[in-house]
């Protein structure tokens, strides 16, 4: 199931802190690619699978000025993505190691 989730920010980011966005959602192994929008003021993240939640966790360790989330997923769906690989995921992420 591929999503999107728009984060939107207070104030654009400066180069340090979109590395510092970059890096928190590239450790997330559902994302797949990150698009800078509105100048900086927001990123939309494409994924498979990836609720909200997931993404509000990871950003809390940093000190973004995160404003919003908002996920393409419906409520139903958000809360069940982190669960669509399959049961042998029971919730969590699958890496899958570097080089296969």
């Amino acid at each position: 199931m591929s999503m999107r989730i728009d984060v939107g920010f207070e104030r654009p980011l400066n180069r340090e802190q979109k590395v510092v966005f970059l890096l928190t959602i590239a450790g997330l192994a559902k994302s797949r690619s990150v698009r800078w929008t509105q100048g900086g003021h927001g990123a939309v993240i494409m994924g498979i699978a990836m609720g909200r939640e997931r993404v509000a966790e990871a950003l809390a360790t940093t000190d973004l000025p995160v404003d919003s989330i908002h996920s393409s997923l419906s409520e139903e769906e958000d809360e069940q993505a982190d669960d669509a690989l399959g049961a042998a995921g029971k919730g969590r992420e699958r890496v899958r190691p570097i080089g296969r």
